[in-house]
């Protein structure tokens, strides 16, 4: 509520944060407060998204780690700093230098992805 407050969001970025939020709470299996989390216990979480090249090619994790990384970091930022304003907000302890990944690829649509004639021609219809 408190981040509904602070910015204009939409449903769909609320239920992303909340669903983050609840898979990081779940991947600690004790029963630890957010205030009692760890560097260590937020990297592990993080870590849990990273996969080999032979288990996804195209690097799309990448994409799912960042997303991921945006909602923990704010969420943290928050919980820390609940009286600075969004901008001014350090990154706490717990978060420091965890940091987005680029992607390899400059696109993730392979030449194969795109609609060939005959596809047009049936959307068209």
């Amino acid at each position: 509520m408190a981040l509904a407050t602070e910015m204009k969001m939409s449903d769909n970025h609320r239920q992303s944060i909340l669903n983050t939020m609840i898979t990081l709470a779940k991947s600690i299996s004790k029963n630890k407060g957010f205030k009692d989390f760890t560097r260590a216990d937020n990297v592990a979480y993080m870590n849990h998204f990273k996969k080999d090249d032979s288990e996804d090619p195209k690097h799309r994790w990448i994409s799912i780690y960042n997303a991921n990384l945006v909602n923990v970091i704010k969420f943290f930022r928050w919980l820390y700093y609940p009286d600075i304003g969004p901008k001014e907000r350090p990154r706490p302890a717990v978060v420091q230098d965890l940091t987005r990944f680029k992607r390899k690829e400059i696109s993730g649509y392979d030449p194969s992805d795109m609609w060939n004639a005959e596809d047009n021609r049936i959307f068209l219809r």
